[in-house]
């Protein structure tokens, strides 16, 4: 399992983009879960609260990115050969750069789908309920996705301290 977990956190953006591409490959062939498109005015109003549930996460991984960074401030600089304690194993620069890189990528992905979002919603009325329907629902799945993979390095940060 932690071999996923890490192969996904090395390619966690291009994952991404396949997780959502399958989803709708395996619906289409497999109906697994019925997607039955509402009014055009709903999706509008979950695609306006898609919009500030990404940029309030955004906002929430930044807070985590930055309190990641005080505590390696507070965390000296060792090879892991030399580490004392896990977290210091955890902080080695080499680590250090995954765990912002991780952070990094949920915060362009949140942005992008922000923006993404945004598009569609000021420009409704020049696409259709059922390619809206399909937005709503890709980038419902980034979001869940991009904020899962940030609370998983973050949970495992905390787990090493204890």
């Amino acid at each position: 399992m932690n071999k996923l977990i890490d192969f996904y956190l090395n390619n966690a953006i291009k994952s991404d983009i396949l997780i959502v591409g399958l989803i709708w490959i395996a619906n289409s062939c497999l109906r697994i879960i019925d997607f039955i498109p509402a009014s055009k005015e709903i999706h509008l109003s979950i695609l306006s609260d898609l919009i500030s549930a990404s940029i309030s996460l955004a906002g929430f991984i930044l807070a985590s990115l930055t309190i990641i960074a005080a505590i390696k401030s507070n965390i000296s600089n060792k090879a892991p050969e030399t580490a004392k304690n896990p977290l210091e194993l955890f902080f080695s620069p080499k680590n250090y750069k995954r765990i912002v890189e991780v952070f990094q990528g949920s915060i362009i992905e949140l942005t992008f789908t922000f923006i993404l979002a945004y598009f569609f919603w000021i420009s409704s009325e020049n696409f259709s309920n059922e390619t809206i329907h399909k937005i709503v629902i890709s980038l419902s799945v980034v979001i869940s996705i991009s904020t899962l993979r940030s609370l998983i390095v973050l949970f495992r940060i905390i787990r090493i301290e204890e």
